[in-house]
């Protein structure tokens, strides 16, 4: 009899400790509120965080930044409403959380982007969350999906916003094929759970490229080896290079697979910017390739970025800027039939530092 009195002790014990971690703030949910293509802030805005579609409750923001705690054992409705701005929401399921997950607090952190109600072109959309975050066991962490996003992007006819590197290279190849391409980069920012890690993905896969092109096979697969450590599930399957020909083939396929995330695909410009930039042979493809930038970024939407994603999306915006006024001179030079001299030209220089900068922001 006693035994059982003492396992039913431990039994209640076990019983209250699961239940009281159900009760503490377990899923923080943090970001910015923004609108418009630029993501301009929005500030002085409303949250209402409805859980179980029973209990609700309704918090006030002066600044665009937001921030709310959810319990565990809960699935969340979470509105953000705005005067004059259609409501959106997010649904965030943390229903059934597995027992290891409470040894530390969850953190969700995205952007969301709020239309005027004017600009809805199709009102039907709202009634559908525009993100779901499920907690995947694997991982221990929550995962966000948005449909949105999923549906414009995926589908049989995509096109990259961008070429392979390695068909960028061909007639604009920086006229030195030795030079001395860095394989470094921040480890952590790397890692498949980081913000940076599509934009270094991206950078390493240009660099892949380029020792490709210039038949330097080896270094292609020691790229390689570090991409399929940073995700094996994305690039283990890709075998070893054993010629340049083989490899470019490879290359303009890759392309088309990964650049469906844009991030990767602006990543890959900006190392095969960093690679150009340095000394090439043609002043149209140099114009060509910003070109492609300035259409990419005038499309690209931006759904769900990080504080980090947005960092490095604000500055190619700037460069983008930038790059039309050197298209532009350049339209001019050739209309007048002067010369212009781009490898020294100060426009292409500032351009090529704010490249620069770009690109050490991403791998430092």
């Amino acid at each position: 009899m006693k035994v059982k009195f003492n396992i039913l002790l431990i039994f209640i014990f076990v019983f209250l400790t699961i239940n009281g971690h159900a009760n503490e703030k377990f899923v923080k949910v943090k970001g910015n509120l923004v609108t418009g293509s630029l993501n301009q802030a929005v500030k002085n805005f409303e949250i209402k965080v409805v859980l179980d579609d029973l209990d609700s409750t309704l918090i006030s923001f002066d600044d665009d930044e937001f921030e709310v705690w959810l319990p565990a054992n809960r699935k969340a409705k979470i509105y953000f409403i705005k005067d004059g701005y259609a409501t959106i929401y997010l649904i965030i399921d943390a229903s059934f959380i597995p027992s290891f997950a409470y040894k530390k607090k969850q953190l969700i952190e995205l952007v969301v982007n709020i239309t005027e109600n004017h600009k809805v072109t199709n009102k039907k959309e709202l009634n559908k969350p525009f993100c779901t975050a499920n907690f995947k066991a694997s991982v221990a962490q929550f995962i966000l999906k948005f449909p949105e996003a999923e549906k414009t992007q995926v589908n049989t006819n995509f096109k990259p916003p961008f070429p392979s590197p390695v068909s960028t290279y061909k007639g604009s190849k920086p006229s030195n094929i030795n030079l001395d391409v860095s394989l470094k980069f921040n480890n952590t920012k790397a890692k498949k759970s980081n913000p940076f890690t599509q934009l270094i993905q991206g950078v390493l896969f240009s660099k892949m490229n380029y020792f490709i092109f210039n038949e330097r096979v080896s270094k292609a697969n020691e790229v390689l080896s570090i991409l399929s450590n940073i995700d094996k599930g994305e690039w283990s399957n890709i075998k070893s290079f054993d010629s340049p020909e083989y490899g470019a083939i490879v290359m303009k396929t890759v392309n088309r697979e990964k650049s469906i995330d844009t991030l990767f695909a602006l990543g890959s410009w900006v190392g095969t910017s960093q690679i150009l930039m340095q000394n090439f042979t043609s002043n149209s493809k140099i114009i060509i390739h910003g070109k492609k930038l300035i259409y990419c970024l005038d499309k690209y939407k931006g759904i769900g970025l990080s504080k980090e994603q947005l960092v490095v999306i604000d500055a190619l915006r700037i460069l983008a800027k930038n790059y039309i006024l050197l298209v532009d001179k350049y339209l001019f030079s050739m209309k007048n039939k002067t010369a212009l001299n781009l490898i020294e030209d100060e426009l292409f220089l500032q351009l090529k530092a704010e490249n620069f900068k770009i690109y050490e922001t991403i791998i430092r």
